[in-house]
């Protein structure tokens, strides 16, 4: 949106002070449809319902909505994974691929033993996992 400084800059824009479009077909401030009563109280996402007792994360690969509750405790983990994904990085730079790193030639040996063994619990058994 455009601010009222910004419009009266570039009028070929053909913006209005306020952001809107000019022209007929421009946004109109009179809703066509009745607004829900908990419009201010409450919003939809797709189909989750979120309230002002939810923190609400969201990013390029979609959005999380927490108990604000739980708030601290996703923040100490977002922590976790930021602290661990930087060092990670630092090593690279350094010259230590992610594949010395992430002890990839003991997973390998170790999937040979046992079928069952994810990649996150051998990660998880040296404190290499990013996330739970």
């Amino acid at each position: 949106m455009v601010g009222r400084e910004r419009a009266a800059d570039h009028p070929a824009a053909g913006l209005q002070p306020g952001g809107t479009a000019g022209g007929p077909a421009a946004a109109r401030s009179t809703r066509l449809d009745p607004r829900d009563p908990a419009a201010l109280e409450s919003a939809t996402c797709g189909e989750h319902g979120v309230t002002a007792e939810a923190f609400v994360l969201s990013d390029d690969d979609g959005a999380l909505f927490i108990p604000l509750s739980r708030a601290a405790d996703v923040a100490d983990v977002a922590a976790t994974i930021r602290d661990t994904e930087r060092s990670q990085a630092a090593k690279m730079n350094l010259g230590t691929t992610f594949r010395t790193q992430a002890r990839l030639g003991e997973y390998l040996a170790a999937r040979n033993s046992d079928a069952t063994i994810t990649f996150r619990q051998h990660l998880r058994a040296f404190g290499g996992e990013i996330e739970e």
